[in-house]
């Protein structure tokens, strides 16, 4: 099954797409592409996260970095007290 389009709006079922994962790949791909080019500094606050600000520079696997972003919200929501809100 892939994209179905409907005029201006793309329709996927529920877990086909997960744009953090493409987003990883686009930037580290970039990275690939023009090493040096990306000032993964100035764009902090784009990414948020300093370990995947860390791993875009070291050039490491998005699929790895994505898992371990994983591990980091499940250890969060474990933990008592802590909540996560998630909007749908």
């Amino acid at each position: 099954m892939g994209f179905v389009w409907s005029n201006v709006f793309n329709h996927t079922p529920g877990n086909s797409f997960d744009s953090t994962r493409f987003g990883l790949e686009i930037g580290f791909a970039l990275q690939k592409l023009y090493p040096g080019k990306i000032d993964w500094d100035v764009n902090r606050f784009l990414i948020g996260n300093h370990a995947v600000i860390q791993a875009g520079k070291d050039g490491a696997d998005p699929r790895t970095v994505l898992e371990n972003m994983r591990d980091g919200v499940e250890q969060f929501v474990e933990r008592p007290g802590n909540t996560l809100f998630i909007s749908s």
